[in-house]
């Protein structure tokens, strides 16, 4: 149940960011589509990042794409193939990949207390409730335009995980992870990237925050209402109960189990 919630919450969430993508089309021709995406997006995009090479691991992929109109004028059609898209099909222009987190971060051990767990703990709670943002493209000629707060977004909508994470050499001249939601960690020394990390809200945390519901209005219907008690207050009337049915004489006893057999045969 609570994964069907899970997949509704996340296809609605998809579908907002996609209208929000729409807003842009006003400066660009066609449309844009925001959608999990593949391996060989990335390797559309790679040239772009400053980091050579593919990341270490893929844990999810988003990619934004570009999908032009048909019937573009010659102008624009010739524009369209110098930014690298294509009229027969979307072309990926943004991507953002999570991936699973490398075991050794001193700045996550600082920010979240690692420290003080033993080695086996501490690699069990790190691959288990923590993943990383590890590469943000956009393609030069569709930067500037918001995609990549917008895959940013997503991803934090979308990880599996309590805990998201990124590490930013830029952070200074492009704070997109703080303008996210993420939480900022500066580094010891400026010569070492930000530590960012964005926490979900567990559902205790959501249920402490949800406001309470207000009781429904009591129709009469000739039976009384039941009360709402919690399991601590039953068991708080079951054991005064109890003490009270001990505390009578045997006398007493006798003649209420009389009255109840009377009772019963009328």
């Amino acid at each position: 149940m609570n994964n069907k919630r899970g997949n509704r919450s996340a296809l609605a969430q998809l579908q907002i960011a996609n209208r929000k993508l729409q807003i842009v089309t006003n400066f660009i021709p066609g449309r844009l589509i925001l959608n999990s995406g593949t391996r060989a997006d990335y390797k559309s995009l790679e040239r772009f990042h400053y980091i050579a090479g593919p990341p270490a691991t893929f844990a999810q992929i988003w990619t934004i794409y570009h999908q032009s109109r048909d019937h573009l004028s010659s102008d624009l059609r010739q524009s369209a193939s110098i930014c690298g898209s294509s009229l027969s099909a979307p072309t990926p222009i943004a991507i953002a990949v999570l991936s699973y987190p490398c075991l050794n971060c001193k700045a996550r051990d600082r920010a979240l207390n690692l420290t003080q767990l033993s080695p086996k703990r501490r690699q069990t709670f790190i691959n288990r409730h923590i993943r990383t943002i590890s590469r943000l493209i956009v393609h030069p000629t569709y930067r500037g335009l918001g995609l990549a707060s917008t895959l940013i977004h997503c991803i934090l909508d979308n990880c599996p995980t309590r805990y998201t994470e990124a590490l930013a050499t830029m952070a200074k001249a492009h704070p997109l992870f703080k303008k996210s939601g993420m939480q900022e960690f500066p580094p010891e020394n400026d010569t070492k990237p930000h530590y960012y990390l964005f926490q979900k809200p567990l559902p205790s945390d959501l249920r402490k925050s949800a406001p309470s519901a207000s009781p429904l209005p009591f129709r009469s219907t000739g039976v009384s209402p039941v009360t709402s008690k919690t399991p601590s207050d039953l068991r708080k009337s079951a054991s005064s109960a109890s003490s009270a049915f001990n505390s009578s004489s045997p006398s007493q006893r006798s003649t209420s189990k009389n009255s109840y057999k009377a009772a019963r045969h009328k």
